[in-house]
């Protein structure tokens, strides 16, 4: 016969238990909670810096002629630029300043950025003393949530697909750079299933096999194509990817690589 036995909260263990189990009530995760309220403020040289991201394009005077083209084709009111201040509450950069004062002054720091044909540097001279437009492009931004409906792959998550619009609608970003995984804390292993599965898919033959080698540019369509009809899409060329196959059969089966075909 079991019995079921009651704990005694006089008793030292009973005691303690209830102490723990009091404990974690009170418990607040207050690192999680000030991430999730700076994850809704993204700053304007993190808005450019995630652009080029995610266009997978280095050239800093490409991606601003690019965002000056998006935002001049945005026809709705563009949002408001923020800062965080010393209450930890959104602040409203321009109250009371001109018709579009946000936009006005985004569109002045990519032409900063055009006319200088780089990214501007925190680390530069006090921008009082040099022809930047301001130092607003490091203090100031958005919430994400409004400036993901100019771009909309700007939302929380890093891998969200640019739903709207099509970065291809301006002929001068073609995406043709590899993808620059750097940062990329998975880059090695991501790399040797590339390579692995290249080697897999060369060996079934077809297409992806010409003259006895890895047919790169035939398995990178394929994957595009397998992407863009079961998945949320890319706008990563072809292109680019054959030289991200290449990179992956170099790195982890070079004899191979000297067996493929572009």
């Amino acid at each position: 016969m079991s019995r079921l036995i009651l704990e005694n909260p006089h008793s030292s263990a009973g005691w303690h238990g209830h102490q723990i189990r009091v404990c974690e009530v009170r418990v607040i995760d207050v690192k999680r909670e000030l991430e999730e309220f700076e994850s809704q403020f993204v700053k304007i040289m993190d808005v450019i810096q995630e652009v080029k991201t995610y266009t997978q394009v280095s050239d800093d005077t490409l991606v601003a002629k690019w965002i000056l083209k998006r935002i001049s084709d945005y026809n709705k009111p563009f949002p408001s630029i923020y800062r965080i201040n010393k209450f930890y509450e959104f602040e409203y950069v321009f109250s009371g300043y001109g018709k579009d004062p946000d936009l006005d002054a985004f569109r002045d720091i990519l032409s900063d950025i055009i006319k200088h044909k780089t990214l501007p540097s925190y680390d530069e001279p006090p921008f009082e003393d040099s022809d930047w437009n301001s130092k607003l492009a490091f203090d100031a931004g958005f919430k994400r949530e409004d400036i993901s409906d100019v771009f909309p792959f700007l939302t929380t998550s890093p891998v969200s697909s640019l739903a709207q619009g099509n970065i291809n609608d301006l002929d001068v970003l073609k995406c043709e750079t590899p993808l620059d995984w750097r940062e990329f804390p998975g880059k090695a292993t991501a790399l040797m299933f590339i390579a692995g599965l290249a080697t897999a898919l060369e060996s079934t033959g077809g297409k992806y096999s010409r003259g006895g080698k890895i047919n790169k540019s035939a398995i990178a369509d394929a994957a595009v194509q397998a992407i863009n009809k079961h998945g949320k899409g890319t706008d990563i060329s072809s292109r680019a990817l054959t030289e991200l196959i290449k990179a992956a059969l170099d790195a982890n089966l070079p004899d191979r690589a000297s067996t493929s075909k572009s």
